[in-house]
């Protein structure tokens, strides 16, 4: 079904697929990059914000562990006298400063190399410093830290290398606790531990400052994947083992969690996250951030892009429409001029509008309209006087279009046919050019197809019929060429034919009566031969041709003197060649000579008569040959 659009549809389609569509695709095209790069920089900074608590808490690590092995340089001087009093009191004031002065410090004991409690401070046992511990005390001070088989504890073990050791995290009733163990003195003479509570260390939020802490969550996890630290706004408490969590479970493997994954983070919100490793206690730090906290400013600033093109295009639009009907009056009298020439009225002419690209094209229009008219004044002067002369050719002329549709035919091809010019048109021209073999009887391939099929010249075979309408049948000749155009391209196709019934017909009765010739001869028992006057052969009869054992096709097309009856004796081919020389003169020729045959040479009457034409000229020349050789065996009996 066709479908009409009227201008004011077109310009509306056209501002749809080439200004909004293109637009929108843009548009979105657009935010999306803008939304991943804006997201991507959000991340960057979570993570960098990741990285720096991470490198805050390994430099808190490395602060106390520096403030321990500060400490145990002076008691390196007092541990090798523990039983000394005044030497337990200073051991005592130095413990205490360290508990005083760090508050996450659980509490600290000092062990000789044999696991032996020098000293301990812990107040949650009412260990404060103050006075000297029995020896009873300090065993059930070292059973309490869980030393009571020490020398099997890399806290005792390590130091006593000479190295510092921070012992992994355990689970109390209030918390988690890490141990620092440091030696003292040089060799190691003793280990001072320090018990450090992960809570007061690093209490929730407390390193906060990437953003608000009701958006974000930091807690850190073990290498079980435990929790260690609270989090404020979470049901999780430190202990808990955080395995359902994607990000966890990628971390214990030493997995990298991408930025830009979101999931349901600690306080059963989406997330995006961050994860690193803390490689002074073989923790795992992750950074939740809620996903509205990172996309809400970016989906503002898209809006504004969005709020801000549409008002753009909204625009564009109104222009666009207010130009479109400002134009669509002329076009629609150029459309109205235009379907007038298309009818044949080359009387409308367009009047300018203003408009200078409308203008250019009236005027155009009316110099189109003007040539047009001109052009079809010349076509139909043409068209006339090839109807004319197609009228005229004696032989029958049919010519089509590049898919065999009959385009015209001249009268003679109406009356071979039996089509009119009126039927045939538009017909395919096997429809209305039937032909069969005149032999056969089979249907013939029509020559236009092989025309349009090779872009050759073809030409039929002398045996075709065309069957007319009517039923009457005419042999015909005929030859079919392709119409080109200046580009050498196949626009059609001509057939030319004409009636040779007669001509065939006499062409068949010559064909019969040479036959019937050929056979007569071919029964006579004397060498029949007929040549043209420079002594080639045309004909043979039969006798000769079996009493040398040859085919026609060995000697015909051949000089008499060539062929194998006389071509064994060059004295022969000579004499033969003279003969026929003399015989062109018109003078006739008989003398006794001998052929070769398959049972050796034969005697024969020799004789070449001329034939004449109307004029006197010689155009044939006959050759005869009769067998004589009992007549020269007699005469050679005679000659004895």
């Amino acid at each position: 079904m066709k479908i009409s659009l009227s201008l004011t549809q077109i310009w509306t389609a056209l501002i749809l697929f080439v200004v909004i569509a293109p637009a929108t695709m843009v548009m979105i095209w657009y935010g999306h990059q803008l939304y991943d790069d804006r997201l991507s920089h959000a991340l960057q900074i979570e993570r960098q914000a990741n990285e720096s608590l991470r490198d805050k808490i390994e430099s808190e690590v490395k602060r106390l562990k520096t403030l321990l092995k500060n400490k145990s340089d002076p008691l390196s001087f007092l541990v090798d006298k523990p039983r000394n009093l005044k030497d337990l009191k200073e051991i005592n004031i130095f413990l205490g400063l360290i508990v005083e002065r760090e508050p996450a410090v659980n509490g600290v004991i000092i062990l000789s190399k044999q696991a032996d409690v020098i000293a301990v401070i812990e107040p949650k046992l009412g260990l404060s410093g103050d006075k000297l511990l029995s020896a009873d005390v300090l065993r059930a001070a070292g059973t309490h830290w869980g030393f009571d088989k020490a020398l099997e504890h890399p806290e005792i073990v390590i130091p006593s290398l000479g190295r510092i050791y921070v012992g992994s995290p355990v689970h109390h009733e209030a918390g988690f606790a890490f141990n620092i163990a440091v030696p003292i003195g040089k060799p190691a003479r003793a280990v001072l531990i320090a018990e450090f509570d992960v809570e007061k260390l690093w209490p929730a939020g407390a390193y906060k400052d990437h953003g608000s802490k009701e958006q974000m969550r930091d807690y850190i996890l073990d290498r079980r994947g435990s929790l260690v630290t609270a989090i404020k706004g979470s049901d999780h408490k430190p202990g808990d083992i955080m395995t359902h969590l994607a990000i966890v479970r990628t971390a214990l493997i030493n997995g990298k969690w991408p930025a830009d994954v979101s999931y349901v983070g600690v306080t059963n919100q989406p997330v995006y996250g961050t994860l690193t490793t803390v490689p002074a206690l073989s923790w795992t730090l992750v950074s939740e951030v809620i996903v509205s906290k990172i996309t809400k400013p970016i989906r503002e600033q898209l809006l504004k892009l969005i709020i801000f093109t549409l008002f753009g295009l909204a625009a564009f639009i109104w222009f666009a429409l207010h130009l479109a009907t400002k134009t669509i009056k002329p076009i629609q009298l150029i459309c109205d001029a235009i379907d007038s020439v298309t009818k044949g009225d080359y009387q409308s002419v367009l009047a300018l509008s203003g408009i200078r690209e409308l203008d250019m094209m009236a005027t155009s229009f009316n110099s189109m309209t003007k040539a047009r008219q001109n052009a079809e004044n010349l076509l139909r002067e043409r068209e006339q006087d090839l109807a004319i002369t197609l009228n005229s050719i004696g032989d029958a002329v049919i010519t089509t279009d590049s898919e065999s549709h009959v385009t015209r035919m001249n009268p003679v091809a109406e009356q071979l046919t039996g089509w009119s010019l009126q039927e045939a048109q538009g017909q395919l021209v096997k429809t209305i050019f039937p032909i069969i073999n005149a032999t056969t009887r089979e249907p013939i391939e029509s020559p236009v197809d092989k025309v349009l099929a090779t872009g050759e010249v073809v030409y039929l075979s002398n045996h075709t019929t065309l069957i007319a309408k009517d039923g009457a049948e005419y042999q015909i000749a005929d030859s079919a060429a392709p119409i080109r155009d200046m580009d050498d391209n196949i626009m059609g196709m001509v057939l030319i034919f004409n009636d040779i019934t007669e001509q065939y017909q006499l062409r068949e009765k010559a064909k019969e009566a040479r036959l019937q010739m050929q056979k007569l001869l071919d029964d006579m028992q004397t060498m029949v031969i007929i040549l043209e006057p420079d002594g080639t052969l045309n004909f043979v009869n039969n006798t000769p041709l079996k009493i040398a054992g040859l085919e026609p096709v060995e000697v015909l097309g051949k000089k008499l003197w060539e062929s194998p009856w006389f071509s064994y004796d060059p004295k022969l081919q000579a004499m033969v060649k003279s003969d026929i020389t003399d015989a062109v003169t018109g003078k006739a020729i008989l003398r006794d000579t001998q052929i070769f045959t398959l049972n050796g040479p034969l005697w024969i009457e020799f004789s070449i008569h001329p034939v004449f034409d109307s004029q006197g000229a010689v155009i044939q020349l006959v050759v005869e040959g009769r067998d004589v050789s009992q007549r020269k065996t007699a005469e050679e009996k005679v000659m004895r």
